[in-house]
């Protein structure tokens, strides 16, 4: 029986892309360091929806499916293209190694309703976001 984890930071960036970018690397940062993963392997990931809370859903839940099935670890991220609907994405990372990363769980998708998520906030020319899980994975996170 595994024990569970609360974790809750909040993230701002001045723009969606870098929103979405920095909430990825978020989900690494917190399961093994970032500083513990090397660009040494090359990943593309291509995600579509209609509104911007549900891209970021499928966009957070694509990276950690890619974790699940292959255990690649993203570094560095670029995007493609991105317009609020559409992402296509290049990650840079490599495969976990548990000597140098830890062990790792599979970490748990996002559920639609653990997504609110705050756009715009004017006056501070930035976008926020607030990810708040509990999960039974050395990582927890959750858009809130």
């Amino acid at each position: 029986m595994f024990s569970t984890a609360r974790s809750t930071f909040y993230l701002e960036a001045p723009s969606l892309e870098r929103l979405f970018i920095s909430s990825a690397l978020k989900l690494v940062d917190d399961a093994v360091g970032l500083k513990h993963v090397s660009p040494l392997d090359r990943h593309t990931l291509a995600v579509k929806s209609d509104s911007i809370e549900s891209l970021l859903l499928i966009w957070l839940n694509e990276v950690i499916q890619l974790f699940n099935s292959t255990q690649f670890l993203p570094r560095q991220i670029y995007f493609n293209g991105f317009d609020g609907k559409v992402i296509n994405a290049i990650l840079m990372g490599e495969k976990h190694d548990p000597i140098r990363h830890g062990h790792l769980e599979k970490m748990p998708l996002f559920r639609t309703d653990q997504i609110r998520f705050r756009g715009w906030i004017e006056g501070d020319n930035s976008f926020s976001l607030q990810l708040d899980k509990e999960t039974p994975s050395p990582l927890s996170i959750q858009a809130v």
